[in-house]
Order: C-alpha cells, then sequence, then structure tokens
C-alpha cells in the first residue's frame, strides 16, 4: 500500500481503533489572523478598522467512548454527555441540561478525522512523533468546492498539517494556517486509548440542573 493509501485508510477507520480515549489538549487561535483569512475570503480585505484581538489558548481534557458518552473539561466548563442528555455546567449559569441537543466536544474531529476527507487533497510529508507516538506527517488543502463540514477549519484558510497516529489513525495535532501564517491549532499533549471508564465519569456535573428554557429565561 502506497503512504498515501495508508493516511487514507488511517483517517477512514479511526474510528473503529480505540474503545475508549483519554486525552489532554491545547487549542491556540491567532483572533486577528482568522479575521484577516475571513475578510479576505469575502473579498472584503481592507474595509474594516485596524484591530487588535490578539491570541487566545485554552487546556483542556477529554474522555470518550465509542459508544457516544463523552466529557470535557476546559476552563471551568464541563460538558458531560451520557448517550442520552448532555449538560453543561459553568460558573455563571450553573448546570443546564440539553434533553434533545448533543453539544460535540471541541476536537471530536481529531477523533474520527474521516470528517477531513471529503473536503481536502492530502501529501505524505514524512514520519515525525506527536505526543510521545509515532505519526504521519501530513499536509493538506482545500479542494475546489470547498473544505467541507470541518468546523475547526477556519474560513479563508488556505492550508492544514495534521499529525495523523499510525497505529490508531487519531489526529495528534492539527493547524489551520493562511497566507503561511498558521491561525488555528490543536495539540493533544497526552493520550491514552482502551481504559476502563468507570460510569461515574459520564453522570450530571454537580449542582442543580436546569433546562435550556429555564436557564436563558433567568435573568442575571
Amino acid at each position: 500500500m502506497t503512504e498515501l493509501g495508508e493516511l487514507l485508510e488511517l483517517l477512514y477507520l479511526a474510528r473503529t481503533r480505540w474503545r475508549t480515549v483519554r486525552l489532554a489538549m491545547t487549542d491556540w487561535t491567532h483572533l486577528d489572523r482568522q479575521q484577516d483569512a475571513y475578510e479576505r475570503s469575502l473579498q472584503l480585505e481592507g474595509t474594516s478598522p485596524p484591530h487588535s484581538w490578539g491570541e487566545i489558548e485554552a487546556a483542556s481534557r477529554t474522555w470518550a467512548e465509542t459508544g457516544g458518552r463523552f466529557r470535557q473539561e476546559r476552563d471551568g466548563t464541563t460538558l458531560v454527555h451520557d448517550g442520552v442528555r448532555t449538560w453543561i455546567a459553568t460558573p455563571e449559569s450553573g448546570v443546564v441540561e440539553h434533553e434533545t441537543e448533543v453539544i460535540r466536544p471541541i476536537g471530536d474531529e481529531l477523533l474520527d478525522p474521516a470528517a477531513f476527507l471529503p473536503g481536502f487533497d492530502f501529501r505524505v510529508a514524512g514520519a515525525a512523533e506527536a505526543a510521545r507516538r509515532p505519526v504521519l506527517a501530513v499536509t493538506a488543502v482545500p479542494r475546489p468546492r470547498g473544505a467541507g463540514p470541518v468546523d475547526l477549519f477556519p474560513q479563508g484558510a488556505d492550508a492544514l498539517s495534521l499529525s495523523v497516529d499510525r497505529e490508531r489513525g487519531v489526529v495528534l495535532r492539527f493547524e489551520a494556517s493562511a497566507a503561511g501564517l498558521p491561525i488555528r491549532r490543536l495539540e493533544v499533549t497526552e493520550i491514552a486509548f482502551d481504559e476502563p471508564f468507570g460510569d461515574g465519569l459520564f453522570t450530571p456535573p454537580p449542582g442543580e440542573a436546569r433546562s435550556v428554557r429555564a436557564a436563558s429565561s433567568t435573568v442575571t
């Protein structure tokens, strides 16, 4: 099999190659470059006043099962899905239960990277290491029809680099760029597969859970 064939198989089958995943991740965005790329994509370059929003970075920890249950903790926010219901807990709003909407954790595409396949042309750049695991270093560009349903790839970005785990197929590093400069980066710093998780990990966060309607009607 060619390197490209190996890559496509890894991305397509990644979701079948783990039962549970526990990972730590950093998420970085350069807000000025993201806005500039967006304006260029709409041919609005130069129409907005000068701005300087800087950069933002957050760290998160995620536990996920192939059956759909997950938990993500990120800068004071906890997101939990027990297979049926979803809860979001924040210091400002407390615990809010979403009975019908499943809100996916940030970086979910890294664990099921088949989502990248429709929108990009890939090239294997060689072997590397990420999160202490062997990976394929991959570069990609959007296809003419667009980048597909990948929320991580900002509008106006024109290149993508991935570090794809050679055993499991999950993505351990994602970087979107425009005009040669990085815009958005997700990087896994720690990962473990197929550990047993207790059911308590996917129970509602502490506190009285309110419905979305009750939470939205509360005047703060």
